[in-house]
């Protein structure tokens, strides 16, 4: 089973996820890790715990906050472990097609979803600018 974990410095991993379960519903297969939280715990063994819920023949796409950060360094121990892949700079989009998209090649997958969520950031003000000159051409 492919399952997913959003973790980040504070609390985007879980506004992420609660976003995303406004949008989809509730999905299973999708868990959040919140860093540096005033809830006393340690992330690390948040992560722990969440690794040793793995069963095999499952695999986890992680994704993160920051690239370089101490949560997305502190996942890449694992990732040689089993069959885990870490993705850096989430956003909204990149969860969305992650944990919709059925394609079974997991890299493919990873590939697929980081192209759509960098197509997705944009400046809606300059693009309608843009728009706009184009059909004043015509």
């Amino acid at each position: 089973m492919r399952k997913f974990i959003v973790a980040s410095h504070g609390y985007m991993a879980k506004g992420l996820v609660h976003t995303a379960e406004m949008v989809l519903g509730k999905l299973e297969n999708l868990n959040y890790i919140c860093a540096y939280v005033d809830d006393g715990r340690p992330f690390e063994e948040s992560i722990r715990d969440a690794m040793e819920e793995m069963e095999a023949g499952d695999e986890i796409i992680i994704m993160t906050d920051i690239y370089g950060g101490s949560v997305c360094n502190t996942f890449l121990s694992y990732i040689n472990n089993r069959q885990i892949y870490q993705v850096a700079g989430m956003n909204l989009p990149l969860l969305i097609e992650l944990v919709t998209n059925p394609l079974e090649d997991t890299r493919e997958l990873i590939r697929q979803a980081v192209a759509k969520a960098r197509a997705s950031i944009c400046e809606p003000a300059a693009m309608m600018t843009d728009l706009s000159a184009t059909a004043e051409e015509f």
